[in-house]
């Protein structure tokens, strides 16, 4: 039998999310000609997607996207990046996930960009777990949830299971 899984949002929550976070990125970046959007993959790359989607609807500032591999287990083994050239320097990154557990995914990806000079690192995710064991700040969210170490977050963006799960 499997776990029994508790809905929280509909795929049309995520989308107002989405679209809420979207502005708030606009809104403090409405003076820079251009951001870097970097999805944590799999599903960071997709809510990245989201909201570049929302932003270029909103606004005419440009983003690029970016596609960041890391290993979530251990995350100091490799890091990759898609595409692989790119040029960073003076630009603001917003580093982008679906769920910020712990913060040690962000953490080292902050210091994977770190090494090429951004103008500032922000940071976005659709569901915050508040189990900060690194030091993370999140400045766009779009909802904050106090779970046990045993409970999980699972988010679909697609087809007929799309939402935000507590399982």
């Amino acid at each position: 039998m499997s776990d029994p899984k508790v809905k929280i949002k509909n795929l049309s929550d995520i989308k107002a999310i989405t679209k809420r976070i979207a502005w708030q990125i606009f809104e403090e970046h409405y003076q820079d000609k251009k951001i870097f959007l970097v999805g944590i993959a799999p599903k960071g790359v997709k809510f990245a997607k989201m909201i570049q989607d929302f932003l270029r609807m909103i606004s005419d500032l440009q983003t690029d996207l970016i596609e960041l591999e890391i290993d979530k287990v251990n995350p100091a083994h490799s890091i990759q990046i898609n595409p692989k050239q790119y040029d960073i320097n003076s630009h603001p990154i917003i580093l982008i996930d679906d769920v910020l557990n712990s913060g040690k995914t962000m953490i080292y990806a902050v210091g994977y960009f770190l090494q090429n000079s951004p103008s500032k690192i922000k940071t976005a995710v659709l569901v915050n777990r508040s189990h900060g064991e690194f030091p993370v700040k999140v400045d766009f969210k779009g909802l904050s949830l106090s779970t046990t170490s045993q409970e999980h977050i699972e988010v679909f963006f697609e087809g007929k299971t799309s939402g935000i799960y507590l399982k």
